[in-house]
């Protein structure tokens, strides 16, 4: 069949075809649900919570309602690595749950990149844990939050597609110029760091924000 559509009254709608239509909204951590599945750190050894949320992952909805305890592996004796807390989708599995992915001790560490496949495993990044060659605890200056929002919407556009923008609704918006090399920080309030706003019609936007 070359063409397909759906929900429709009275028509199955499988797994795959849900997922697709959901992943639309977006993908992320829910702003403002509970904890907002905040990652942290209080030296009561190897090991990080993570507090209750909610959240959005390739079409699937996730709940966490009390606080989860995630073990980290022992630290390298000699090197540190970066390990990383995510939301992991298996739909084999039916299910969506936390997990620590220890990185590779090093001396110089990098964070595992997530494994996001189309029809299977998909994961999105929570925080980072540093974890120092030969510790026995992690502490709360070890994590670094690396969450995205479902609601924010970060991206590019042509100037030229960009009709009635209110920047005073928009948290943080940063405009480049190829033209003229001008990089202008718009903050909602004020342009960030930069002497004057000189080009009109920039070529492309970058958003941040809701």
């Amino acid at each position: 069949m070359a063409q397909s559509s759906w929900p429709f009254e009275s028509i199955d709608t499988n797994e795959t075809q849900f997922s697709q239509w959901a992943r639309n909204m977006g993908e992320g951590v829910k702003t403002g649900a509970l904890n907002e599945l905040e990652v942290f750190a209080d030296a009561t050894g190897m090991q990080v919570k993570i507090r209750s949320g909610q959240a959005m992952v390739r079409g699937h909805y996730y709940q966490n309602t009390a606080e989860v305890t995630l073990t980290v592996d022992a630290a390298d004796a000699t090197n540190p690595r970066i390990d990383t807390v995510v939301l992991e989708l298996d739909p084999s599995a039916n299910k969506i749950e936390l997990k620590v992915i220890t990185g590779v001790a090093e001396s110089s560490p990098s964070p595992e990149p997530v494994v996001q496949t189309d029809a299977g495993i998909y994961q999105i990044k929570l925080a980072d844990i540093a974890v120092g060659a030969g510790v026995f605890t992690i502490t709360a200056g070890n994590v670094t939050d690396q969450r995205f929002y479902l609601e924010v919407f970060t991206g590019t556009l042509a100037a030229a597609n960009v009709t009635g923008l209110n920047l005073n609704a928009i948290s943080d918006v940063i405009i480049s110029s190829p033209a003229t090399g001008e990089a202008l920080a718009y903050n909602g309030n004020n342009w960030v760091n930069q002497p004057a706003v000189t080009d009109s019609k920039p070529d492309t936007f970058l958003l941040m924000g809701a």
